[in-house]
C-alpha cells in the first residue's frame, strides 16, 4: 500500500488523508488497520457511519488482542455489539457493565446462562460477596449464593441473604453445618501451630542456653556451636528453609489459620511450592539453628487475616446462639496467641 504512495515517506497519516480523498473507503480502512490508525481514520470517516462502525470493529478486535478489554468494550458497545461487549467488560473486570449489555442482546436461559458465567469468574476470582449478589439478586437462586459465601467462610453475609430471602431454613441446612466443618478442621490447625510454636520457642531457648555456655568455654575452639555430645543427645531434627526463603514449616497451614478465601490459598499454595524447591534439612546443633528458629518463629506469627477469620467464626456460632462451640475455637485462639506473645522480644520485633 505504502508502495503506491512513496512520496509519503511513511508519514503515514498524511498518506491517510490523501488516501481518503482518491481512494474508495474499502481502501483508506485497509490501510489504516495495517498502520494502526484507528483513531484518525474514525475522525476522517465522520458522517460515514458505516464505514466508522467497520473501522471500531476492527479497533476493538485490536485491543481484545492487546488485552486492552476496557477500550474494546466502548467500542463494541458504541457500534451496537452487546454481547462481545458484555464479554469484553467481563474480561476487564466490570462485571456490572458486562451484566447490563448482556441484557441489551440476551434474554431467558442464554441470559441465565451468562449471569452464572460471570458468578463463576467472580468465584474464582476470590469475590464471593459479589458472586453470591449475582446469584441471589440476578439469578433468584438464594442457595446458591450461600454456598458461595460458606465456601469463603463469609459467615454474616451468608446470614444477610439468608434472611433477605426469608430463607432461613438455609442458615441450620447449610450454613451451620458448614460452619461445624470449618470449626473442626480450624481448632486442628490452631493445635498443630501451638504444639510447633511451643516446640520451636523452647528449642530456641535451648540453642541459646548451650551457646551462652559454649562462649563460657574458652579452652574449647571448636568451630561447631555444640559439642559433639550435646549435639548426640538431639534425637529428632527440623526441616528449615534455607537462606532464601523461610522456613518451610512457614508455608504451611498455620499461616492460614481461618483463611478460607481461595485467593488467600492460591497464595499459600504457590509459596509451598516455592519453599518446597528450596528445601534444605537443618539438623539440631547446626551452627544456623538459632537463625533458623528466629526466622521460623518471626513468620509463624499467627497474622491478623487469620485472626479475624477465626473472629468471624466465632461471632458466627455466637450469632446462631451455639456458645459451646465458638468458646471452644476461642480457647484454641487464645492458646496460640499466648504462644507467639511469649516469643523473645528480638523475634517479635518488627512484627
Amino acid at each position: 500500500m505504502t508502495g503506491d504512495i512513496p512520496f509519503f515517506k511513511g508519514k503515514f497519516n498524511e498518506a491517510l488523508q490523501f488516501l481518503r480523498v482518491f481512494e474508495t473507503s474499502d481502501v483508506v480502512i485497509k490501510f489504516a488497520c495495517e498502520h494502526e490508525l484507528y483513531a484518525s481514520a474514525i475522525l476522517l470517516f465522520d458522517g460515514d457511519s458505516e464505514s466508522v462502525k467497520v473501522v471500531k470493529e476492527a479497533y476493538a478486535l485490536s485491543c481484545m488482542e492487546k488485552c486492552l478489554y476496557a477500550e474494546a468494550a466502548g467500542l463494541y458497545q458504541s457500534t451496537g455489539h452487546f454481547l462481545k461487549a458484555a464479554e469484553a467488560y467481563l474480561e476487564s473486570g466490570d462485571y456490572l457493565m458486562s451484566m447490563s449489555c448482556a441484557r441489551l442482546e440476551l434474554s431467558g436461559e442464554q441470559l441465565d446462562s451468562f449471569l452464572r458465567q460471570v458468578a463463576t469468574r467472580l468465584e474464582s476470582e476470590s469475590k464471593p460477596r459479589d458472586a453470591a449478589y449475582v446469584l441471589s439478586e440476578c439469578l433468584g437462586e438464594p442457595e446458591a449464593a450461600v454456598e458461595v459465601l460458606c465456601s469463603a467462610g463469609e459467615w454474616r453475609h451468608a446470614f444477610d441473604i439468608s434472611t433477605r430471602h426469608k430463607a432461613l431454613r438455609l442458615v441450620e441446612g447449610l450454613v451451620v453445618p458448614q460452619m461445624v466443618l470449618s470449626l473442626e478442621s480450624r481448632i486442628t490447625e490452631l493445635s498443630e501451630l501451638n504444639v510447633k510454636l511451643t516446640e520451636r520457642s523452647g528449642r530456641l531457648q535451648v540453642v541459646r542456653d548451650l551457646k551462652s555456655r559454649r562462649r563460657e568455654r574458652e579452652d574449647d575452639e571448636s568451630s561447631d556451636i555444640f559439642p559433639e555430645s550435646d549435639a548426640g543427645s538431639m534425637v529428632s531434627d527440623f526441616t528449615f528453609g534455607s537462606h532464601t526463603s523461610q522456613a518451610t514449616d512457614l508455608t504451611g497451614p498455620s499461616l492460614t489459620i481461618g483463611s478460607t478465601s481461595a485467593k488467600r490459598e492460591k497464595y499459600a499454595a504457590r509459596k509451598r511450592a516455592k519453599a518446597q524447591k528450596k528445601r534444605k534439612r537443618i539438623v539440631q546443633g547446626h551452627p544456623q539453628e538459632e537463625e533458623y528458629l528466629v526466622e521460623y518463629l518471626r513468620n509463624a506469627v499467627i497474622l491478623e487475616q487469620s485472626v479475624d477469620d477465626v473472629v468471624d467464626l466465632i461471632m458466627a456460632f455466637v450469632f446462631v446462639r451455639r456458645m459451646d462451640e465458638a468458646a471452644n475455637l476461642q480457647r484454641s485462639l487464645i492458646e496460640v496467641l499466648s504462644t507467639c506473645a511469649s516469643f523473645p522480644e528480638d523475634v517479635l520485633e518488627g512484627i
